[in-house]
């Protein structure tokens, strides 16, 4: 999620992380403390092979990786998921704050929708790189 490569439009190319009916929690260590102002994260969303936008995301950062500040929560209407394929990228830039750990949570809508072929089954998420500028 931090090698610089962003994934396409097959899930299968190698440069997605998926998750399956689970949230996904990474924390991100910059190596020192310095000055940020945007953060992003990019997602795929392939509804014919059970993989959906996050239902939510949140953005937050830290000096020493214990205490957590939130820069930012997006949050989707789970009724409102398209079934387009796409690739999405969710950004935020917010005043400049310094920071050297970033933790990025997105959640997974759980379960495939009820108008969907797998409804009620685990439903994934597929994310490629947090940017951190």
């Amino acid at each position: 999620m931090t090698d610089g490569i962003l994934g396409g439009m097959s899930f299968t190319n190698g440069t997605w992380i998926g998750f399956e009916g689970e949230d996904c929690e990474a924390v991100v260590d910059l190596g020192s403390r310095k000055t940020i102002q945007e953060i992003s994260l990019g997602y795929l969303v392939n509804a014919a092979s059970w993989i959906f936008e996050p239902t939510q995301i949140v953005f937050e950062v830290s000096a020493d990786g214990k205490q957590f500040s939130c820069v930012d929560r997006w949050t989707k209407d789970p009724k409102s998921r398209d079934q387009e394929t796409r690739v999405g990228r969710y950004t935020k830039p917010f005043q400049p704050v310094e920071a050297r750990y970033v933790k990025v949570t997105a959640r997974n809508p759980g379960t495939c929708p009820p108008n969907h072929p797998g409804k009620g089954s685990n439903a994934w998420i597929f994310l490629d790189e947090i940017l951190v500028r």
